[in-house]
């Protein structure tokens, strides 16, 4: 049983089905805990990108790099960038921005 009431998403890369958290502060889409690991198995390709974000909880990460994929939700499918970095929160995501949401449903 979830007990987290923070807003998620279920939002699809390729075959794989992964909780988003939106964030109305957040400025990038961030791919967290497993990021690495989803990288790899889906075979998408990591972009160079050199910088340090800092989450909610005020913390600095330092970014893996860049990912330009296709991501579903509500059935809608769109060209997301999102940012791998080594996040050891629960969900997939900390920090799917919301405008996400309104770019997927405006197709």
């Amino acid at each position: 049983m979830r007990t987290d009431c923070r807003p998620f998403a279920k939002v699809w890369i390729g075959h794989k089905e992964l909780n988003g958290l939106l964030d109305t502060g957040a400025s990038v889409s961030l791919l967290g805990h497993g990021g690495a690991n989803l990288v790899k198995e889906l075979g998408l390709e990591l972009h160079k990108a050199c910088s340090t974000v800092q989450t909610a909880g005020g913390s600095p990460h330092r970014i893996m790099g860049k990912i330009r994929t296709a991501m579903t939700y509500n059935g809608i499918t769109k060209d997301v960038d999102l940012f791998p970095y080594h996040g050891n929160n629960r969900s997939n995501w900390n920090g799917l921005r919301p405008n996400l949401n309104r770019s997927l449903n405006s197709v």
